[in-house]
């Protein structure tokens, strides 16, 4: 369904709400955040990731209920596709293995744009700032580096239960992150105490306090279960993720960097080299491999003529969107 058909049924995006009243109460923001996360479990439960959670594709009713977008994937309308020159979703609410070429996409990616969704519900603003104008190179590096600020230190009447749920789905590292939104909703359950919002659906029940501290207990030990697999795995063996469907890989991502905008050599990820006119992803891959043998960083911009790929020819054509500024040595 498009956005005008759901503006005609009487529902509003939440970036129209975000406008019209500002950062909402701690009370609201959880019931939202809980139906958006029941409405996720679907698509997460078929082993897919959505890709598309942000401020201006969720919508909301004035009885709060909840509407996903449609056209993304798993959900009906899925051939109706963005351009493979564009990137799905914004990259303020994109987890950071969706900005890295050669990471596997999972449900985790939702549950951090989930995460980033709360953070703007509860303090108005995203949980990383871009400045406006950023070019989409350096807004990925931006997001790749800066950590938000705890909400607890923005708003005094956050519940450090909420907060916490919210930061644990912003973690850079997914294996840190809840492993679906199903866990999600549960933790959102009990993240507010009874008192703190008497008229909510989910206060005043004992089994579900119960409940969510286990499923949370489990999840930190799954967690740290994955986290301490992936430390001892080679870096070609496959994740212990979901399978991503194949357009998360590539077809999605694809971007042209803007005139003007200027690539750091010895910081971009492969996905920032593909946005140059003319690099594919073998190319961007040998640049990055090369990069990593000569210890990390680029003493010149002309050593990228020692990657396979990149020929004098095309070497001239990428040379005005790239600077260098090294990296310290150890």
């Amino acid at each position: 369904m498009s956005p005008e058909d759901e503006r005609a049924r009487g529902y509003r995006t939440l970036r129209q709400i975000l406008k019209d009243t500002g950062p909402l109460k701690p009370g609201r923001a959880v019931r939202l955040g809980i139906r958006f996360a029941d409405a996720l479990r679907p698509v997460h439960m078929e082993g897919l990731a959505h890709g598309d959670i942000k401020p201006d594709t969720l919508f909301v009713d004035d009885a709060d209920s909840v509407q996903l977008p449609e056209s993304v994937a798993g959900l009906p309308g899925a051939n109706d596709r963005t351009p493979a020159t564009t990137v799905v979703g914004a990259v303020e609410y994109m987890a950071p293995e969706q900005l890295e070429s050669d990471a596997p996409i999972d449900a985790r990616a939702d549950v951090y744009s989930l995460g980033a969704v709360l953070y703007e519900l509860l303090s108005g603003r995203p949980p990383i700032q871009i400045p406006q104008g950023t070019g989409f190179g350096p807004a990925v590096e931006i997001v790749l580096r800066d950590t938000p600020r705890r909400l607890i230190e923005i708003r005094r009447d956050i519940p450090p239960g909420l907060d916490a749920v919210v930061m644990r789905c912003l973690e850079k590292d997914r294996f840190h992150r809840f492993a679906s939104a199903g866990e999600v909703a549960v933790a959102l359950e009990t993240a507010i105490p009874a008192q703190a919002d008497p008229g909510s659906k989910w206060v005043n029940r004992p089994e579900i306090v119960w409940v969510g501290l286990a499923v949370i207990l489990i999840g930190a030990v799954v967690s740290l279960w994955f986290l301490t697999i992936g430390r001892h795995r080679s870096p070609d063996a496959p994740a212990e993720s979901y399978q991503a469907r194949p357009w998360d890989s590539d077809r999605m991502r694809r971007v042209q960097v803007s005139e003007g905008d200027k690539i750091n050599i010895n910081t971009a990820t492969a996905l920032i080299f593909r946005s140059i006119p003319g690099v594919g992803p073998t190319t961007a891959d040998e640049i990055v491999a090369l990069r990593k043998a000569k210890g990390g960083k680029f003493g010149k911009i002309e050593d990228l003529l020692e990657a396979r790929g990149v020929g004098p020819k095309k070497f001239e054509r990428m040379k005005p969107f790239l600077m260098i500024d090294p990296v310290p040595g150890p």
